[in-house]
């Protein structure tokens, strides 16, 4: 399929929506949040002079009829509509635009030569396939237009015609939904298009993780090739007096781990390899050696984890908070091997997931973690079971850090 269609579309005849609207806010003194609700509502009728709003206390009826409080509902064109998306300010705003022009889905079915789109929406996905699939992003990204239409491509899985956030219209087949951060913002987004509320929204949904770059100087074409490798990860160009991180440097967190690379070249791509593979040192990581040691099993700190896991084959680690309830150790022996044990408030290690928290525990076999359950699991096992470790633990991290 040509994009022909889409110029066609562009060039559509671009009728203003009208529509005869009435929107009703139910609000009461009972229902947390009603004043700060109608408080928005109110501020937000000022730009659509063109619908009539109205305030109303519910009734013990409208109470009994299930309505939650506070509520908008609208009449558009004679037809009643319940405001039910996320309660915020946007999400209202889109609301309001949309149910003028009869829209009232977050994910639109629509004709390939419907003007909507294009004229309420600066930034849109248009999907086209033979069966319409399921997004739940629409949900997180008001200030994106999400639409569908029904196309018989023989030649692809789907088709995507996608307007990005400088205006740039882009064609994809086979496109999955974990490529949109890098569709719609461009590969490397300079920090000051950060003062654009749509970008910030995008990223804030769609980027799990960020890379840092500090330069004044023009980066390669290849950090194009990073960033189609990164799919989930938000590439943030600063320039030397924009931030107080070193100049001529790249700067990756994992949760609370520093990776910092104190040059912009092509070398980086080995150091985020190595990032990946548990093989680049971290710059720094929380590492605290406890007050008072364990009599029976080891203390194992941040800092000290590689060369712990090393001293077996196996090896069972769990993690605790501020006290240790010693529960664990006792029951579980060594088993499993060797047996350590981490204060995961004042400690964190890029083996372990980012959401790693205390009453996980981990069977490691080498420097691999082989299994990770809540320990309360662990608690109920009798005797080792070698042939029922459980799953191998995928690598929560995102794609590729």
């Amino acid at each position: 399929m040509k994009l022909v269609f889409y110029c066609m579309l562009f060039a559509f005849v671009r009728g203003q929506c009208t529509s005869e609207t009435v929107i009703e806010t139910y609000v009461s003194e009972l229902a947390p949040g009603s004043d700060i609700w109608l408080d928005m509502v109110q501020n937000v009728s000022v730009d659509f002079p063109d619908i009539s709003f109205s305030t109303k206390s519910a009734t013990p009826e409208d109470i009994g009829r299930g309505m939650m409080l506070p509520a908008s509902i609208g009449t558009f064109n004679g037809v009643r509509h319940t405001f039910d998306y996320k309660m915020n300010e946007i999400f209202f705003r889109r609301w309001l635009r949309d149910g003028t022009c009869g829209h009232f889905s977050l994910f639109e079915t629509t004709s390939m030569l419907d003007s909507f789109m294009n004229r309420n929406y600066p930034v849109f996905v248009h999907i086209l396939s033979e069966e319409k699939p399921k997004i739940t992003l629409v949900k997180k990204l008001p200030s994106v237009g999400v639409f569908w239409s029904h196309s018989n491509i023989s030649t692809a899985r789907n088709m995507l015609i996608v307007r990005d956030v400088l205006g740039h219209v882009h064609q994809l087949r086979d496109f999955s939904v974990r490529w949109l951060l890098h569709i719609l913002l461009p590969p490397v987004i300079p920090i000051k298009m950060f003062d654009d509320a749509v970008v910030s929204e995008i990223y804030g949904v769609l980027a799990k993780n960020e890379i840092m770059i500090t330069s004044d100087a023009p980066l390669g074409v290849w950090w194009k090739n990073v960033s189609d490798g990164n799919t989930n990860t938000g590439l943030v160009l600063y320039k030397c007096n924009e931030t107080s991180l070193p100049c001529s440097s790249v700067t990756l967190y994992r949760g609370s781990i520093l990776y910092r690379h104190n040059t912009t070249d092509e070398s980086v791509i080995p150091w985020l390899k190595g990032i990946g593979n548990n093989e680049t040192q971290p710059t720094f990581r929380l590492s605290t050696v406890p007050e008072q040691k364990h009599p029976e099993i080891d203390d194992v700190t941040g800092d000290s984890m590689w060369d712990w896991l090393s001293q077996s084959n196996r090896s069972f680690l769990y993690l605790y908070g501020s006290e240790d309830d010693h529960t664990i150790w006792p029951h579980i022996g060594n088993i499993f091997g060797q047996m350590g044990r981490m204060d995961i408030n004042k400690n964190a290690h890029e083996v372990l997931p980012v959401n790693a928290a205390a009453g996980l525990c981990f069977v490691f076999e080498g420097k691999k973690v082989r299994q990770m359950n809540l320990c309360q699991h662990f608690l109920s096992i009798p005797k080792p079971v070698e042939d029922e470790r459980g799953d191998e633990v995928e690598d929560e991290r995102g794609d590729e850090l």
